[in-house]
């Protein structure tokens, strides 16, 4: 009312543009609920492939001579079994990187040059 005594303009409210908000924010969420579940069914998987794999380990371990264990301590079997493992895990991180780099070198470089 007193804007209209002051000759002023009433302000009001913009819900397209509230509404677009809502819808953006409503897109995001949808978004990051996929990238979620994708991140769920992935540890999920790799959940499954590390105890099937420690089931590998396990039958291995299980043809071992008794000579073997009394011979050294769990922790020296359990780093050796850990270590082997590890190795593994960075041959792939870095066959992973270099497939990157190459693909890097070869296709995206050359279009940030130009």
């Amino acid at each position: 009312m007193m804007a209209l005594k002051m000759h002023k303009p009433i302000p009001t409210v913009d819900f397209t543009y509230i509404g677009q908000i809502v819808l953006i924010l409503l897109g995001l969420y949808l978004i990051s609920a996929a990238f979620s579940y994708l991140q769920q069914y992935i540890m999920a998987g790799v959940a499954q492939k590390t105890v099937y794999n420690s089931k590998e380990v396990d039958e291995k371990l299980s043809l071992l001579p008794l000579k073997f264990f009394d011979a050294r301590t769990h922790g020296e079997i359990l780093s050796r079994i850990n270590g082997q493992q590890l190795f593994e895990l960075s041959v792939k991180v870095l066959t992973t990187l270099k497939i990157f780099l190459v693909i890097y070198g070869k296709f995206i470089l050359p279009q940030i040059r130009n």
